[in-house]
């Protein structure tokens, strides 16, 4: 009987550049994986000082399926 495997990846999501770029890894691994997974986008706190994503940016993110964990 074949092992299903299924896989998490958590990635860093904070206000300025990581935005940007947790929006394309996350873009990027839902085109290419081929395995069961889940995306987590950690959010860093307190807010004060890692700052919070934008509005956009955790709609853009909850439409691609990634949860926050914060």
């Amino acid at each position: 009987m074949p092992t299903v495997r299924s896989y998490a990846f958590v990635f860093v999501c904070q206000a300025g550049e990581l935005e940007n770029k947790s929006l394309l890894l996350a873009a990027s691994l839902k085109r290419h994986l081929r395995c069961d997974h889940e995306l987590i986008a950690a959010v860093p706190a307190p807010a004060e000082r890692w700052g919070t994503p934008s509005a956009d940016t955790k709609e853009r993110l909850a439409s691609a399926g990634v949860e926050p964990l914060v």
